[in-house]
C-alpha cells in the first residue's frame, strides 16, 4: 500500500510538471489516484499469481476466514480496476480530437459570412416582406378591376356624331362610373403602388414606367390567358414579377456566371 501511495504521488507530480502548470490540482490528483491504482493492481496481480506457489511452499496452517474475505476484496478491486481501465480506453477511442491551434482570422471571417448567408436562406420569411406585400397588392388590385369591369354599365357609342338623349345619358353614366373607379383607385391603391415600386427602385431593381403608370392611375392589366398577357401592356404582371427579384429576406437576387 505504501508503494502504491508513493507511485500515485509520483504520478501526480510528473503530470503537473509535464504540463508546465496547465493542469489543475484536481486533474493532477486524479492522475495520481489512477497511478496509485495501477501500482496497486500490478502488485495485487503479481501476488495473486504467486499465491499458489506460496501456498504450496508454506508448511503453516491453512488460511483463515479473514484471509478469504481479504482475497475476495482484492479480486473485486482488481475487477473494478479492469473495468475502469477498459471504460477509459473505450472513451478515448470514441473521443473527438480537438485542435487548440489559433484560428486563421481570414477563415473565421469566411465562416461567419457563410453562417450569415445560411441563416438568410433558412430563416422564415416575414409576413410583411416586400415580395409578400407585392403579390398581395397585385391580387387585390386585380380583383378590384375585374369587379369594376363586371359591374360597368353598358357602354354607349361615343363615336355617334348625333347622339340621342338616351345615348347622352348612357355616356354620362359611363363617365361617372369610370370617375368613381378612378377615385377608388386613388384612395385605396395609388400610394401603395408607388411606395412598393420605390422600394424596389431603392434596391436597384429596374421598374421601367411602372411608377408613372401608378401615379396616373392607368396600370395596364389583361385577363389571365389573354394573348396580351406578358406583353408591355400587361403592367400588372410586370409589377407582380418584381417579387421574384428578391429572396425571403428582401435582399436582391443577383445571378452570376
Amino acid at each position: 500500500m505504501v508503494a502504491a501511495a508513493v507511485g500515485g504521488v509520483a504520478t501526480a507530480a510528473a503530470s503537473y510538471l509535464r504540463s508546465h502548470g496547465k493542469l489543475s490540482f484536481t486533474e493532477s490528483a486524479e492522475d495520481g489516484l489512477l497511478g496509485a491504482a495501477f501500482v496497486f493492481g500490478i502488485y495485487a496481480v503479481g501476488h495473486l499469481l504467486r499465491s499458489p506457489w506460496l501456498e504450496h511452499k508454506s508448511e503453516g496452517p491453512s488460511g483463515t476466514l479473514k484471509d478469504g474475505i481479504v482475497g475476495i476484496a482484492v479480486i473485486a478491486l482488481l475487477g473494478f480496476g479492469t473495468w475502469t481501465i477498459a471504460a477509459y480506453i473505450a472513451d478515448d477511442v470514441r473521443s473527438r480530437i480537438t485542435l487548440l491551434a489559433p484560428a486563421d482570422p481570414g477563415q473565421v471571417k469566411a465562416l461567419e459570412e457563410c453562417k450569415a448567408a445560411l441563416s438568410g436562406f433558412t430563416a422564415p420569411e416575414p409576413s410583411n416582406s416586400l415580395r409578400r406585400r407585392t403579390l398581395k397588392l397585385a391580387d387585390e388590385f386585380y380583383r378590384f378591376v375585374r369587379q369594376r369591369q363586371q359591374k360597368h354599365p353598358p357602354y354607349a357609342n361615343s363615336n355617334d356624331p348625333n347622339p340621342t338623349e338616351e345615348t347622352k345619358k348612357a355616356l354620362a353614366l359611363d363617365r361617372r362610373y369610370d370617375q368613381e373607379t378612378q377615385d377608388q383607385y386613388n384612395r385605396l391603391y395609388r400610394d401603395r403602388f408607388i411606395g412598393i415600386i420605390r422600394e424596389y427602385q431603392a434596391k436597384g431593381v429596374p421598374v421601367g414606367w411602372l411608377e408613372n403608370s401608378a401615379r396616373n392611375g392607368n396600370i395596364g392589366w389583361v385577363a389571365p390567358g389573354s394573348s396580351w398577357e406578358g406583353t408591355s401592356l400587361d403592367q400588372l404582371t410586370e409589377f407582380r414579377d418584381l417579387a421574384y427579384r428578391l429572396n425571403a429576406q428582401d435582399s436582391l437576387i443577383v445571378l452570376t456566371y
